[in-house]
């Protein structure tokens, strides 16, 4: 039998699973990945497909063992220092025992899994998530090289004469090497922490796609049943804006209501919103239900992004998202909160909470499709960003995945 490569799912990891699987079968952290993956041919399976055979009691004989382990003390004071919450002390321990009692199963995946199959490497979009920083802290313990491939531009500051003011939670360096997008990215990591040997910059592979990718807004509109002559904005959805451990974030439930109040500000305008692929909790359905109770006509299109930033003149998110970056190799413009946008290229800024400023940022972001200044600008930030578009970002990840994954088979 193969070695194998556990790998959470997410899109930016799209580009590799078809290089891997021709050395490595694949165990994908979500069953819906890892059926897709089956269907079209590759050797892949579910991670939960190696649960073994445990006791209720066994299975919380391991959580007990993991929280009796932990300085709550340096636990307590780095939820105050990131600015989560002041009063840890008074809910922490009771969420960890939660998140302890859901992370067991799966870690007992992960042992059953090394302990029948050889486990080469582990690689990840991102490892902060409970849902895959503990994946990174498990192949640490056991020796198994752990990758990061960044997904979106985090801890990058637009202009260069303004240094970074926030902490960026992904900056966390849990893994045991992180491909980055530029050298910036690169130097974030290494002020928090991260040594030189961890670090490399490979541009995001994911941008190759976007840059080989025509533009067939004609085609596009048509697969969508929308009409060609009038203008297309798209609704990005997302997850929690700050990864926050408790509730969720107004932006994504408001924020989506407040944009379809600035949709029948838009009267010609065609609406499509786009729920986040990870974040079931504002889903289909959940965004159709919204869409009826305003009054608002439009489609709801889940995943098929590409499709989606070639219909689209215009994408709006009330957070932020990777994707905005890439449609723009396609001149798909943004329009986002101002907070956000901090003066950045790609976007055009407004009120999220004023459905007047959303439609009025809206009809700003499409006028900027034939200004030829704006077009330059925003190449001339693309390359700043992932350096010249070359397509071989991609060939320099899988260096990377080479290296420390074929180092593993050998020992």
């Amino acid at each position: 039998m193969r070695p194998c490569i556990v790998s959470s799912c997410g899109p930016a990891l799209r580009p590799y699973w078809p290089l891997l699987k021709d050395t490595w079968d694949l165990v994908f952290m979500i069953e819906e990945t890892a059926k897709m993956g089956r269907q079209i041919g590759w050797p892949a399976t579910f991670l939960g497909e190696y649960m073994p055979k445990l006791t209720h009691e066994a299975m919380w004989q391991v959580v007990a063992s993991d929280f009796v382990s932990i300085d709550w003390q340096k636990a307590e004071a780095a939820f105050r220092f990131t600015g989560w919450d002041a009063h840890a002390e008074d809910w922490l321990k009771g969420w960890t025992i939660k998140q302890l009692g859901d992370l067991a199963p799966r870690l007992a995946c992960l042992d059953n899994l090394a302990q029948t199959r050889q486990v080469a490497g582990v690689l990840l979009h991102e490892d902060i998530t409970n849902g895959a920083n503990y994946v990174a802290q498990w192949a640490r313990n056991h020796k198994i090289p752990c990758v990061h491939v960044a997904h979106g531009g985090y801890g990058m500051n637009w202009r260069p004469d303004v240094p970074v003011s926030w902490w960026d939670v992904h900056l966390s360096m849990n893994s045991d090497v992180v491909c980055c997008w530029n050298e910036g990215q690169a130097q974030s990591f290494l002020a928090n922490g991260a040594r030189p040997d961890q670090v490399v910059v490979t541009g995001p592979g994911i941008f190759d796609h976007w840059v080989k990718l025509a533009r067939d807004t004609k085609f596009a509109r048509e697969i969508l049943g929308l009409e060609q002559n009038k203008p297309v904005v798209a609704w990005l959805g997302d997850f929690c804006i700050k990864n926050e451990p408790r509730g969720t974030d107004d932006r994504i439930t408001s924020g989506f209501k407040t944009f379809l109040e600035a949709a029948k500000l838009l009267a010609d305008w065609q609406v499509i919103a786009n729920p986040h692929p990870g974040m079931h909790v504002w889903s289909v359905q959940w965004h159709v239900d919204r869409m009826n109770e305003a009054g608002v006509h439009g489609i709801v299109v889940e995943n098929n992004i590409e499709l989606i930033a070639q219909a689209a003149d215009v994408f709006y998110t009330a957070t932020g998202s990777t994707v905005c970056i890439e449609a723009s190799v396609l001149g798909t413009t943004t329009a986002l909160p101002s907070d956000i946008a901090k003066g950045d290229p790609f976007y055009v800024g407004c009120d999220w909470r004023d459905p007047a400023s959303i439609a009025d940022a809206i009809r700003r972001a499409y006028g900027r499709a034939t200004d030829l200044d704006w077009r330059e600008a925003r190449s001339k930030a693309l390359v700043q960003l992932v350096g010249v578009p070359d397509g071989k970002a991609t060939d320099r990840v899988m260096a990377v995945l080479r290296q420390r994954f074929s180092a593993t088979a050998t020992n």
